[in-house]
């Protein structure tokens, strides 16, 4: 059982009604009279529902009761939902600076929020972080005529996850211009995820590009930076639906400094490049240029079975930093499955790839270009105790990485906290690899 969280302000306000309206006792009354700091209780409702039908509960700047700083406890994420039946948001908070104060959501749902402005369906932030705790967002969408649209359950400044899910929301742009980003959740500054999943999220939008604007990110977008820690980002799509667009990142995509760890991105699927993962750093609008030293590190995890046109499994123009990771059955149709290094005319690209006791292999691509591992302009590969099946020959590899097929088994629980591909009897990665890392265990639990 999880320890009861507590109070950041005076003891906490108790909610015992489950309706929604300005009667004492329900949710929307105890919000409109609680002070800064404040902790809702929610714990001994046992109705199992409470529908919103007077709009969004909003704490925000904007709202009558400002809160920068607000707690609301559930007794469960299986016990209690919030929900608006798909007429509004279901919560709106933060003030306007990205430092100001602290949404926390402890052990509930939040479901079937829905907006048309272009802003998140289920919980917008205007300023400062939104933290979950233990809590299942679920069927929320954005959608709009405005030129960008903002994640489909959540769009925040900075987002913090833990044991926490966002599944098959969506984020959809119907305007003749538009673009959208975050099917599952956007965030402004950045984005951390541990023992997390973003599942089942889609974006779609007429453009990929159009007048600065992008459409990316399926599942994530991270304008900041991004950690994933014993995560699951799985079955997220992104499309651009005009002739010729091409939509990016269908998992994930990043433009700071993006950490992965023990963790898996699967069966994502991008029309334009970067199935699983797409990494890039761009300047618009006159913002300045953007930190040089932007990266993709991907430690002990697995990424499998995603599909785009050019780097099924990862797309970049920035440095990859790969080590004791699986990437391995991707799909390309005109790039590297694997791992493709975007470099040529890209804005601040720089194309290296450190790699160490990693498998790059059984990718496909009905493209020339090699299926595991490609780049579109000069790669300086370092690391060592590698198995790439196949890799572009401008691309010169560390001496002792091999090249036979690994005999991975499909993907399955084999120990730890996400699935992956065992290695076969037989396979000539068995005791090959190495440890520079100086990890503990590697992603299926074992020393």
């Amino acid at each position: 059982p999880q320890p009861a969280p507590v109070s950041r302000g005076a003891a906490p306000l108790p909610v015992t009604s489950c309706h929604d309206d300005a009667d004492p006792g329900t949710l929307r009354n105890v919000l409109a009279t609680a002070g800064e700091g404040d902790t809702i209780d929610l714990t001994q409702l046992t109705c199992g529902t409470i529908t919103l039908t007077q709009g969004a509960i909003d704490t925000s700047v904007l709202g009558e009761n400002h809160l920068y700083d607000l707690t609301i406890n559930g007794p469960g994420r299986d016990l209690l939902t919030i929900e608006a039946g798909g007429a509004s948001q279901v919560f709106v908070v933060g003030g306007f600076s990205s430092n100001q104060g602290r949404a926390i959501f402890n052990d509930l749902t939040i479901a079937h929020g829905s907006y048309a402005g272009g802003l998140a369906g289920c919980i917008t932030g205007f300023g400062g972080a939104v933290e979950l705790n233990r809590v299942t967002v679920t069927d929320c969408h954005s959608s709009g005529t405005v030129p960008l649209v903002f994640g489909g359950a959540v769009d925040v400044t900075t987002l913090d996850m833990t044991d926490s899910i966002i599944s098959n929301s969506s984020a959809t742009a119907t305007g003749i211009n538009g673009t959208a980003v975050g099917g599952g959740t956007y965030a402004s500054d950045s984005m951390t995820l541990v023992d997390s999943t973003v599942s089942g999220n889609t974006v779609t939008a007429p453009w990929g590009v159009n007048d600065g604007y992008l459409t990316i990110g399926g599942g994530v977008y991270s304008r900041g930076d991004l950690v994933l820690t014993r995560s699951t980002i799985s079955g997220n799509a992104i499309e651009a639906s005009n002739d010729g667009e091409n939509a990016r990142g269908g998992g994930v995509f990043v433009r700071g400094v993006a950490t992965l760890d023990s963790s898996i991105i699967d069966s994502n699927s991008s029309d334009g490049a970067g199935g699983g993962v797409f990494k890039e750093i761009f300047s618009n609008y006159g913002d300045p240029p953007p930190p040089q030293d932007t990266k993709l590190i991907v430690t002990d995890t697995t990424i499998s079975g995603n599909s785009a046109p050019s780097g099924g499994g990862i797309a970049t123009s920035r440095p990859l930093h790969l080590a004791n990771s699986t990437i391995a059955f991707n799909h390309a149709t005109a790039g590297a499955g694997g791992v493709m290094f975007l470099l040529s005319g890209v804005y601040d690209a720089e194309g290296t790839l450190t790699a160490q006791s990693s498998i790059i292999a059984s990718n496909t691509t009905d493209s020339d270009v090699a299926a595991d591992l490609g780049a579109d302009d000069v790669l300086a590969a370092s690391g060592a105790n590698n198995l790439v099946a196949t890799a572009d020959p401008a691309i010169t590899l560390p001496g002792d990485t091999l090249t036979a097929d690994p005999l991975l088994l499909p993907l399955a629980s084999n120990g730890g906290p996400t699935r992956t591909h065992a290695l076969d009897d037989g396979s000539p990665a068995i005791d090959t690899g190495n440890n520079a890392a100086e990890l503990e265990f590697d992603q299926r639990g074992g020393a």
